[in-house]
């Protein structure tokens, strides 16, 4: 059936109806269909001249946002640190990769994990590598939103600051903590890496170019007024911190 007999039969009163009684199934027929489609249409982008694949699952729609690009570079970071200590902020990469390190995270419950506020996490040993997926974004920003202002949440702004601090401090020396956060999500947070206030050793940007989820590497100035869910769903910038212990 061509695509111009499929609209004349959805415009018909039989069409309407069966789309009425069948809402859930076309959805997700058409989520499959949309999944399928940018799968098989965009395939690699570039971080600092390195070719990566999009990293498409159906969890969490990552062909539709931010994470088709942050899973890869993040398992890369993983990849190249086999046999060192690692700790993750936030329970990300688990839902689509089994890993063998310690995770944190302060109200995912789930095995292994560690529910800590990151603040007021101290292990007995330090980490050589530590990663964290669009997790910082939220410390002192919307966590009362998210979880419940019952849960005793400190929404303070400047605990953002201090979470980033005090994860450096978990660092080995020569350890690395790389984490990415969208732009445009959490404006206290935008001013700082405005004003250079993270004390990162590198910073590198990506700005979403298409309504395929594509994404390119750019500088701050490209996406330092991106807003987030505009134009396209969840983020439109992404940055990505590292930070080089002595």
């Amino acid at each position: 059936m061509s695509l111009k007999s499929i609209i004349k039969f959805i415009i018909t009163s039989r069409g309407v109806s069966i789309i009425r009684n069948n809402k859930k199934r076309i959805s997700l027929l058409f989520y499959f269909i949309h999944f399928k489609y940018i799968k098989n249409r965009v395939k690699n982008f570039s971080f600092n001249n390195k070719q990566y694949s999009y990293f498409w699952r159906s969890y969490n729609k990552t062909f539709q946002n931010e994470r088709a690009i942050e899973l890869p570079i993040i398992l890369d970071y993983i990849s190249k640190s086999k046999g060192q200590k690692i700790l993750e902020i936030g329970n990300v990469v688990s839902h689509y990769l089994k890993q063998n390190y310690d995770i944190v995270d302060k109200y995912e419950i789930g095995d292994g994990v560690l529910n800590y506020d990151i603040n007021d996490f101290n292990p007995k040993e330090n980490y050589d590598l530590i990663i964290s997926i669009s997790t910082f974004e939220h410390i002192g920003f919307d966590e009362a939103k998210r979880y419940s202002e019952t849960k005793g949440i400190n929404v303070e702004s400047f605990s953002l600051l201090k979470a980033i601090e005090k994860t450096k401090n978990l660092l080995n020396p020569k350890g690395k903590f790389i984490f990415t956060v969208p732009m445009g999500f959490n404006g206290f947070l935008d001013d700082q890496i405005k004003n250079n206030n993270l004390n990162l050793s590198e910073t590198f940007f990506f700005k979403r170019v298409s309504s395929l989820n594509e994404w390119k590497q750019v500088q701050y100035e490209d996406v330092q007024n991106s807003k987030y869910g505009e134009p396209y769903i969840c983020a439109n910038g992404l940055m990505i911190g590292v930070y080089h212990k002595n």
